[in-house]
């Protein structure tokens, strides 16, 4: 694999993180607003597990 293909996957694949991250971020933010911080804050330390 040359170079500049490695350095696409590595973008490719954080692009694909941050997407994910910011998508469980909003859903933690909105349960969050139902069930209270406390839960929120469990969940995100669960997710980060």
């Amino acid at each position: 694999m040359r170079y500049d293909e490695l350095l696409d996957a590595i973008q490719a694949d954080r692009a694909r993180a941050t997407e994910a991250e910011a998508r469980r971020r909003l859903l933690v933010r909105s349960r969050q607003g139902r069930t209270g911080g406390l839960l929120g804050r469990a969940g995100r330390a669960w997710f980060r597990r």
